[in-house]
């Protein structure tokens, strides 16, 4: 099977490529250049209650872009219902439909509305679960790296990087470090068929040690991703009813915070009344008034209205009531000189 061409040996589809990072970076979002024409980065942040969390959208460019759809990555781990436990992209309807409608920007924005519109769960990963993470990040960008034309900055740095090596006997020729040993068992013919049928050598690379070690990393990093995420969901509802508590506790403070307020003001109102110059003059108009009223029992009786018995039991009431007001006057006027 021939290989297939990449996006830098091809005139057209470079150009598509070009156009459809230029339209990347043309939008209001904050893109950084990772590896020109290969991997790049946008940085945005989701609001949830009241705070902001930063998240990450790492880009990577297939050779063949954008006739393959690009794979992206989020940053930091979280849970979502558009990322796999790797933290890879999928189910995005943008992203299914990509090669109808290839367009990169309108994927990135999409992501980011669905994010905003469902806030991801974070995830907390201790430092072998990230060193893991970071792995798979790198497995699926070693390809299109591999796969660079050679006319590519990237690949002519690397091209350059490996003629400066020299073997131990000066020849110059270059001393390439094998990551994979099952290579150094095949003959040349061997590595012939294998470059020419790209099945073949993609079905022999996964039956290596490494490859299956990767593979198993990667599903006990989901196996762990999964079951964390499933403890955080579990917690949800206990959260909810520990932030409603705390909002109704918040509110009772409140509401005894105004009613103190209150409070302390009839307190000072009533404090202010009972001065003693208050009570003297209060004592004083009301000590009037009984006099008063026993003027008019003493009208009453003489223009003939009541009865002996009722202006003697009248009569000294008032008179009793008017005259302890008036020593209760006298006495505070004697404690204000």
């Amino acid at each position: 099977m021939p290989k297939s061409s990449t996006s830098s040996s091809n005139p057209v589809l470079m150009k598509a490529r070009k156009k459809q990072i230029e339209k990347l970076r043309q939008q209001k979002l904050n893109v950084t250049i990772l590896q020109t024409d290969v991997q790049y980065r946008v940085e945005f942040s989701v609001k949830k209650d009241s705070t902001a969390a930063q998240y990450s959208i790492v880009i990577n460019l297939p050779p063949n872009f954008p006739n393959d759809s690009p794979v992206l990555f989020v940053k930091p781990p979280c849970s979502h219902k558009f990322l796999d436990a790797g933290q890879l992209v999928v189910d995005l309807p943008a992203l299914q439909n990509f090669k109808k409608k290839p367009d990169l920007s309108s994927v990135v924005k999409h992501l980011i509305s669905e994010f905003e519109k469902n806030p991801p769960i974070p995830l907390v990963l201790d430092d072998f679960q990230q060193q893991e993470q970071e792995q798979i990040l790198r497995s699926y960008n070693s390809p299109y790296t591999m796969k660079l034309d050679e006319k590519t900055p990237a690949a002519t740095s690397i091209k350059h990087f490996e003629s400066d090596k020299e073997t131990p006997s000066g020849s110059g020729t270059p001393d390439f470090k094998i990551d994979l040993p099952e290579f150094e068992n095949l003959s040349i013919e061997e590595l012939k068929e294998l470059v020419a049928d790209e099945i073949q050598l993609l079905a022999f690379i996964q039956g290596t040690e490494k490859v299956k070690n990767i593979s198993k990393q990667r599903d006990d990093i989901s196996d762990r991703v999964e079951k964390l995420a499933k403890e955080n969901l579990s917690l949800a509802e206990d959260l909810k009813s520990l932030r409603n508590k705390l909002s109704s506790r918040y509110e009772t403070c409140n509401q005894l915070k105004e009613e103190y307020k209150q409070n302390i003001s009839k307190l000072h109102e009533v404090t202010e009344w009972m001065t003693l110059p208050n009570l003297s003059l209060t004592l004083q108009v009301l000590a009037a008034e009984q006099e008063q009223a026993s003027e008019k029992i003493v009208e009453d009786f003489l223009e003939g209205e009541t009865d002996l018995p009722g202006f003697t039991k009248d009569f000294l009431k008032a008179k009793k009531l008017a005259t302890l007001r008036k020593v209760k006057e006298d006495k505070i006027q004697f404690m204000l000189k």
